[in-house]
This record gives structure tokens, C-alpha cells and sequence, in this order.
């Protein structure tokens, strides 16, 4: 097939040494470069991923196809008038030395417009077959926990024993003379009055009033701060003989005995 010795000779060097180069790759696959057939040679090198030191490999007849390289106005309107490189081997070895895009496509008239053209993409090599990371779902922030309610402590139990009781304010007892109640001669028996002293704010154990005699008193009938008892009724004789100085004693013994009551519930 008028195939030259020169251009065999590389591509079996290429073949053999693909490592060399880089990654060998023919144009259409089992097709090869043609202009019949049903190859869409934009959708094969959309499945290659191209880099500097790859080798393209060009297999045709030579007596109905070529290939050539344009610019990329050309390409898209298959204009072949300024191509810039021409093979017409049948076996076309073509090695990429720098980035970016290559157009080839066949010169022979009506073939380009059948689809027999070729972009080959070179990225740079900072892109070259880094593979894609795969993408991941934008990390959301961990939720945070709501904080547990810190357990309430508990009330502390007292073992081995009722509870405590309430603390409460006893008043202290009422203090009520222990003597015998005086008798008091001349008039009818008052009614009976309880004197209680008044409850202290604090409590404190209950003091014991001293116990003093009471002194009798006379008269002072209608004075309701003691407790009178009844007595058989005075002869008129005896109202006579008491009836000044039972009054005058009756009024010092009320104040003494008003004195002595201060005095037990200061001291309770």
C-alpha cells in the first residue's frame, strides 16, 4: 500500500514502547480515520483524556483519505486551504508536545463535512488525569446536642429517723399566780379574769415566774385584774373598821403585784 519504511518503523517503536511516549491511542478505534462508516469522532475523543507525550495514531488508505491540522475557524467550516501539516502514510503517528487543542481533519473534498474531522483537547499539567474528586455533600455542622438538664439533687433523706419537726415559736405558758387566790372582804365577788402574759417573739424554754405570796387584799370590788373567790358577806361592823384603810392597801398591793407580773415575763 506504498506504506514508507520510516513511518512503520515508528509506529511499531511506539507500539512496543507506549511508555516511552505515553499513552497510544488510535483515531476511531477499529475504524480507524475514515470518512464512511458511522464514527463520531467528537463523542471518541470526548472519552479520552489526552496529555503531552500521547501519541495519535492515524490508520487510512491513503488513496481516498489524508489527514491535516487547521485552525479552529477552519475547522468548524472545514476550510483545508491553510492547513498547516499534511500526511498521506496511510499510518500516521503524531505526537503531542503541548497543551491545548488539536484539529485535524481530511482535506479530501466533501470528506470534512461527512464528519471526518477530530478535536483533540490537551489540558495543562497541572489537569492532566487528575482524577475528578468525587463529590461530597457540603459537611453540614454536628447539631448540637441539647444539653441535658443537669440532674436536680436530691433532697437529702435523713436515714434511721422521722424527719425533722417543723420549727414553731411556742409562746410561754401562762403565768398565773400559785398562791391562794386573796380574798377580798366587803361587796359581791367580781367576775373571774385569767391574766396571760403576752407571747414572746422567740422561743426560749419556758421560765418559771417566782412564786411569791400574794398578799391579801381588801376592797377594790369591781377591779376585774384579779381572781376573786366568793367569801361569806362582811358584817356592818367590819365595813366600819376597814373601810379607809382597805381602800389605801388595795392600791399598793395592785401595784406591787403589777410589778412582780412585768417582771416574769421580762425574765421569760
Amino acid at each position: 500500500m506504498g506504506f514508507s519504511s520510516n513511518s512503520m518503523i515508528l509506529v511499531l517503536l511506539l507500539s512496543f514502547c507506549g511508555s516511552c511516549f505515553g499513552a497510544f491511542y488510535k483515531v476511531g478505534d477499529s475504524q480507524g480515520w475514515t470518512s464512511k462508516g458511522s464514527v463520531d469522532y467528537k463523542t471518541w475523543a470526548s472519552t479520552k483524556q489526552f496529555q503531552v507525550g500521547d501519541v495519535l495514531n492515524f490508520e487510512y488508505d491513503p488513496q481516498v483519505n489524508n489527514v491535516v491540522r487547521v485552525t479552529h475557524k477552519d475547522y468548524k467550516s472545514c476550510n483545508t486551504s491553510n492547513s498547516t501539516f499534511i500526511s498521506q502514510t496511510g499510518n500516521d503517528a503524531i505526537v503531542i508536545k503541548n497543551p491545548g487543542h488539536l484539529y485535524f481533519v481530511c482535506s479530501v473534498p466533501g470528506h470534512c463535512q461527512a464528519g471526518q474531522k477530530v478535536d483533540i483537547r490537551v489540558p495543562p499539567k497541572s489537569d492532566i488525569r487528575s482524577p475528578s474528586p468525587t463529590p461530597t455533600s457540603s459537611k453540614t455542622s454536628p447539631t448540637a446536642s441539647p444539653p441535658s438538664s443537669a440532674p436536680s439533687s436530691p433532697t437529702p433523706s435523713i436515714k434511721g429517723g422521722a424527719p425533722p419537726p417543723k420549727s414553731t415559736i411556742s409562746s410561754p405558758p401562762s403565768i398565773a399566780p400559785t398562791s391562794p387566790t386573796p380574798s377580798i372582804q366587803g361587796g359581791a365577788p367580781p367576775p373571774k379574769s385569767t391574766i396571760s402574759s403576752p407571747p414572746s417573739p422567740t422561743a426560749y424554754p419556758p421560765s418559771i415566774a417566782p412564786t411569791a405570796p400574794t398578799p391579801s387584799i381588801n376592797g377594790a370590788p369591781d377591779d376585774p385584774e384579779f381572781t376573786v373567790s366568793s367569801s361569806p358577806a362582811p358584817t356592818p361592823s367590819d365595813k366600819k373598821k376597814s373601810a379607809a384603810p382597805s381602800i389605801l392597801s388595795s392600791k399598793v398591793d395592785l401595784h406591787l403585784f403589777m410589778a412582780v407580773l412585768v417582771v416574769a415575763a421580762i425574765l421569760a
